[in-house]
């Protein structure tokens, strides 16, 4: 049976980022690979998460520092109760590099696997530049740049290790371009969220106006204003916003799902809060933010919701006007055609021969 190793973000206190890997991976398992995600963890993201609870800890914020600490394991946890992960884990790179070498077939994505930019830096391993044998297939899935251009010698460290690839799909449109200007083939997919349904999320309340993600302040002002005047309950799962500390209520990132799905109206910044609600026909707006905004875009113009995005600056009315407007029809059409060509896509890109 081939046997295929996933390199993603899945160690994060991140609701998307731990969705999309749990998506991959039980799609790819489905299909009848033996497949997990393989448990590299960047010494880097270890240090700064061991650095953000003593720096709590050192403001005196114990409270804080406890929860941070709190939610980190629980995140940890969650990704093992959604996924298979490698029974070995890596937190350099060459013991990266050595557990690459078990698999056949080796796949990359989704998320903003290759934004170099950030503080991560270089990550060899996240666009598989690795050293493997020449027979391991490689494959990224719905990889993304998010606002990150790369140049100089990222980019051709990028164009060396990107033209070994077997196939490269990407998700969103500023990474096919920067893709074809290397002079490389590549498609352009849906996020693996839309791939597969995780199974057992759980059934949480319905009707309630939902937020998730920096949503600025006026408009969760507006929010609550809303909630009142709808008469439905507002709801901050993972987050919390100043004047709604009432609203805040834990969250797993299968009860997140829930609660989008079972919402009347959600308001995020988030690429996964807006894809998801998309995924479920959820009325939602999004806030387009700078760091976000060219993967937010394309995948608003993928579905013709162009019309469901906010400025950060946007006034209160703008909001109003978006809550009472119901989702297209074509939408279910839409959806179904995108969920089928990325399926294919990915299929395709796994059956085919090195």
């Amino acid at each position: 049976m081939d046997t295929v190793g996933i390199l993603t973000y899945h160690d994060l206190k991140n609701f998307g980022a731990q969705l999309q890997a749990a998506s991959l991976q039980n799609y790819i398992s489905q299909l009848g690979y033996q497949t997990e995600l393989i448990d590299f963890r960047p010494l880097r993201k270890e240090v700064r998460q061991v650095a953000q609870v003593a720096r709590l800890t050192l403001q005196g914020r114990i409270r804080d520092a406890a929860e941070t600490k709190g939610n980190y394991r629980k995140f940890r946890r969650e990704i093992r109760n959604m996924a298979k992960l490698s029974s070995r884990r890596a937190y350099l790179g060459g013991t990266a590099n050595n557990l690459a070498n078990n698999y056949r077939t080796l796949v990359c994505g989704s998320d903003e696997l290759w934004n170099f930019g950030n503080y991560l830096g270089y990550i060899p391993q996240y666009i598989l530049d690795l050293e493997t044998d020449a027979s391991v297939r490689k494959i990224s899935y719905a990889a993304s740049l998010g606002s990150y251009q790369p140049s100089g010698e990222t980019s051709e460290k990028m164009r060396r290790s990107l033209r070994n690839f077997n196939a490269i799909l990407v998700r969103d449109d500023a990474t096919k371009k920067f893709v074809d200007s290397l002079g490389l083939n590549c498609t352009q997919v849906l996020d693996p969220t839309f791939l597969i349904n995780l199974s057992d999320v759980p059934l949480v309340g319905s009707g309630h106006i939902m937020i998730s993600g920096a949503v600025p302040q006026q408009l969760v002002v507006r929010a609550k204003e809303l909630s009142k005047r709808l008469g439905a309950n507002l709801i901050t799962p993972g987050y919390r916003y100043r004047g709604l500390e009432d609203c805040y209520v834990e969250a797993t990132p299968k009860q997140w799902i829930g609660y989008i799905s079972n919402a009347r109206y959600h308001i995020t910044s988030l690429f996964h809060g807006a894809a998801l609600s998309i995924k479920y026909d959820t009325p939602f707006s999004v806030i387009v933010t700078e760091e976000k905004a060219q993967k937010v875009r394309s995948l608003l113009e993928q579905f013709e919701l162009v019309g469901r995005s906010l400025q950060v600056q946007s006034v209160p009315d703008e909001l109003d006007e978006q809550a009472e407007t119901e989702l297209p029809e074509m939408l279910e059409p839409i959806r179904a055609r995108l969920v089928s060509r990325s399926q294919a896509a990915l299929n395709l890109a796994l059956e085919r021969p090195t």
